[in-house]
């Protein structure tokens, strides 16, 4: 199994993603803010599946994505890690499990992603059929995202990666096997506290960059902004607009507008 890696500050979310962890020997990195949320992730969180190792490390101020998530990849040397955001829950049991096993039969594919509801990018959303659509094969996917599952319609997905149509992934729940960390490096840390977004469309662009392909897993999915953290309440356009101009002095006008491309927001529609 990876380690995963999780940022948040709500234990609440991580305790709902239980369910979604099985096998032994799983390791848990916690990044965690606040004088008190250590002592309540202990008080929430009192058993895991199996023998589940399970450490704390207090987050920087302010805080920032990629400076966080390196230090808990680092500590999770050697092993491949499953990236967590904060306010994510993994809703399929079993479901980081799948990823794990999907990732290694499928190594053209550098980063992998769970299906995730509430996305800007639209084609992670999760895509499948449901039982009065299926006529045959249960994949009869018309690669749409799926508008029935918020009434409640039971999906049919089976285990399965499909390409990413977009440029990028949303970092809320991606598997990333230690080999291309090892190629293409960690995060980078120019997209610094005070920024907001950009640090994984910069990461899935260096992975294309050195021949992976970014894929998407529909039968494990993802319920995103179950509780928004305070951070993202207070972001405003200048946040935005800043990891964009990174993004863009990183790679330049053509590259930043095929990724600006897939992006549904008017703060920046300047280029």
């Amino acid at each position: 199994m990876p380690t995963i890696c999780v940022l948040s500050n709500n234990p609440d979310n991580l305790k709902a993603s239980i369910p979604s962890v099985s096998g032994e020997g799983i390791k848990i990195l916690i990044a965690y803010s606040g004088k008190n949320l250590r002592r309540e992730w202990d008080n929430r969180l009192p058993s895991y599946p199996g023998s589940a190792d399970v450490r704390y490390y207090s987050q920087y101020s302010p805080f920032g994505f990629a400076r966080e998530m390196n230090k808990l990849i680092r500590h999770s040397a050697p092993s491949d890690v499953i990236l967590l955001n904060d306010d994510a829950i993994l809703k399929t049991p079993g479901g980081f499990s799948v990823l794990s096993r999907l990732a290694w039969e499928n190594p053209e594919y550098g980063v992998l992603s769970a299906a995730v509801t509430g996305v800007v990018k639209r084609d992670q959303n999760p895509h499948h059929v449901h039982e009065d659509d299926v006529e045959g094969e249960p994949f009869l996917n018309k690669q749409q995202p799926c508008e029935m599952c918020e009434e409640g319609f039971p999906p049919i997905s089976l285990p399965f990666v499909r390409d990413s149509k977009d440029r990028a992934l949303s970092f809320i729940c991606v598997y990333i096997r230690r080999e291309i960390m090892e190629r293409v490096g960690l995060l980078d840390e120019r997209f610094k506290p005070g920024t907001y977004g950009f640090d994984d469309n910069d990461y899935c662009e260096r992975v294309q960059q050195a021949g992976w392909k970014l894929g998407i897993v529909d039968s494990v999915v993802v319920e995103h902004n179950v509780s928004l953290p305070s951070s993202f309440q207070s972001l405003n356009n200048r946040d935005i607009s800043t990891g964009l101009s990174v993004f863009r002095y990183i790679w330049g006008d053509e590259i930043t507008k095929l990724h600006w491309a897939k992006f549904q927001s008017p703060t920046t529609n300047h280029l």
